[in-house]
């Protein structure tokens, strides 16, 4: 199909990619205790595996197979006093649960996971409810959070990733 005119383009209510909120359950601390801002989110929300059957005559040929898990990385700013920051590190320090005895007990999914609540907004901020990205996760940390220490006067981000263990 092609387009009749311009005026077809401009109709189009084009989606923004910088209008987010998140909340997590339990909150973090003031002033991040209700909602915040992300700058950078990305989740999967739709994965399918295929494999190539061996010996198959149509060599370029993959065949539906599984799923994987579902991860979001989520970008966002702190504070001054690094709120966030410390939200994030003493929430994987609780579900490593290293003791003074130098063993570690790993804190189970169900206990470990916390809520994580998105909002997505078009351009006029209002949310958008169909989106497949607006809603509520059980979610826990994997990987590393990184402090970077610079010189200029930029705003200190950091980006997080996350296993979606369920439903809120």
């Amino acid at each position: 199909m092609f387009l009749s005119d311009l005026d077809q383009v401009r109709t189009v209510a084009w989606a923004k990619n910088n209008l987010w909120q998140v909340h997590f359950v339990p909150s973090p601390p003031y002033p991040f205790d209700t909602w915040f801002p992300a700058f950078d989110f990305n989740m999967n929300t739709a994965i399918l595996t295929t494999w190539h059957p061996e010996g198959y005559h149509q060599a370029d040929t993959e065949v539906p197979e599984s799923t994987t898990t579902y991860t979001i990385t989520l970008g966002f700013y702190d504070d001054e006093n690094d709120t966030l920051l410390k939200y994030f590190t003493d929430w994987i320090d609780k579900i490593l649960g290293t003791y003074d005895l130098g063993y570690t007990e790993i804190m189970p999914v169900k206990q470990a996971a916390r809520m994580l609540i998105t909002k997505r907004f078009n351009t006029r901020r209002s949310i958008v409810e169909k989106s497949p990205v607006t809603k509520s996760l059980m979610v826990i940390p994997t990987g590393a959070i990184n402090f970077v220490g610079s010189a200029n006067l930029a705003l200190n981000t950091y980006s997080i990733n996350f296993v979606v263990v369920g439903t809120a």
